[in-house]
């Protein structure tokens, strides 16, 4: 075989891989196009009670609007906080839970914001376990980016979808798949 039939094979399996690749349906996403500075005015939604979970929010809010600056400052209250009540727990299920939050936001807070985005990924994934121990009174919604590293989720007050992994490269990318509350 020649080096030309030879690439028109391996392209041939290369389709047929991708072709199979994953058969499990994708939820839609839609993605809708607003500048930044409307993002930026459109996030100012009401946080939650949970003191924690503000932060949390906060942090994402800072990362929706491309603010490294906001994101490591929040970061640090976020670590604040936590050594707080750490001072106050008397669950061990909390206490090992904050312990993980309070490293991972000590962590996050000098990282590249780049990196920082993908942090977020283990940031969440505490949150929800927060969340799932101490839930809150007000409507918050579980998003989701089929796009950002094979897939991954949020929490946000707004119904509306801001990306915090893309920022303004793709701001409304992303779905709400589940509501608490």
């Amino acid at each position: 075989m020649g080096k030309k039939s030879l690439s028109l094979v391996y392209l041939m399996v290369l389709f047929l891989l991708v072709q199979c690749e994953d058969s499990k349906p994708k939820p839609e996403v839609k993605q809708v196009t607003v500048s930044a500075k409307e993002a930026k005015m459109q996030l100012k939604s009401e946080l939650p009670s949970d003191e924690l979970l503000a932060i949390y929010i906060e942090i994402k809010n800072a990362m929706v609007n491309d603010d490294l600056t906001l994101t490591s400052a929040k970061l640090k209250a976020l670590q604040a906080l936590v050594a707080k009540k750490k001072t106050e727990e008397d669950k061990e299920a909390n206490l090992a839970l904050l312990t993980k939050m309070e490293v991972l936001a000590t962590t996050m807070e000098s990282l590249p914001f780049e990196e920082q985005r993908f942090s977020f990924i283990e940031l969440t994934e505490r949150f929800l376990k927060w969340q799932e121990l101490h839930p809150t009174s007000e409507k918050l919604y579980l998003q989701y980016c089929p796009m950002y590293k094979g897939g991954n989720y949020w929490l946000s007050m707004e119904e509306t979808v801001y990306n915090p992994y893309y920022g303004s490269k793709m701001l409304r990318c992303g779905v709400v798949e589940k509501v608490f509350n």
